[in-house]
């Protein structure tokens, strides 16, 4: 009986932590051509037993592993206002004029980040704010118990642009026709 008891009431102490936010990164495209752009959504998921999303804030590709990657605008969620929104940093609050906000359970979209593709190959982007690094990094809910990090990763794929065939096929017309026009002023 007492064995009984003890799985219950850690079982009830365990049920009382709140689930993990996640944060995802949502790519429009996950391959795009040199010199073509590219949303992606960060996105929360608010776990239940938090209370509503009230402030969040992260660094975007703090490690510099996206070089072909280049920032171009930031757009913070409808249910946000801005308070920090910089090259490198991402910040907003719940707006005043939002009711009821983040609720609990929501998926609600933090930012969509716009990119234009600058190299080639495989670009990780990753997104970061640790509760540590200030007071606007992470997520915070209105029960603060429940704060969390943000991390998330997404890769992009960034193709060269192929030379059309209508361009070559152009350029051997045009080559054939100085050809001939050379071939008959020397006659």
């Amino acid at each position: 009986m007492y064995r009984l008891y003890l799985i219950t009431m850690l079982a009830g102490c365990l049920s009382a932590f709140p689930v993990s936010a996640a944060v995802v990164l949502v790519p429009s495209a996950t391959t795009v051509g040199a010199g073509q752009t590219v949303d992606i959504d960060v996105i929360s998921n608010n776990p239940t037993g938090a209370g509503d999303l009230i402030l969040f804030g992260f660094d975007i590709d703090p490690d510099g592993l996206a070089s072909g990657l280049s920032l171009d605008s930031i757009l913070l969620g409808s249910l946000f206002d801005p308070v920090v929104a910089s090259v490198a940093d991402v910040a907003g609050a719940i707006s005043l004029d939002t009711t009821p906000g983040a609720t609990v359970g929501q998926s609600v979209t933090l930012a969509t980040l716009s990119f234009t593709a600058t190299g080639t190959g495989t670009q990780s982007l990753f997104v970061r704010g640790f509760l540590s690094d200030g007071e606007d990094y992470g997520l915070y809910f209105e029960d603060s118990f429940s704060d969390q990090d943000v991390i998330a990763l997404t890769n992009i794929t960034i193709a060269a642009v192929p030379v059309p065939a209508a361009l070559w096929l152009f350029g051997s017309g045009l080559l054939g026709l100085l050809g001939i026009a050379r071939h008959s002023n020397a006659a």
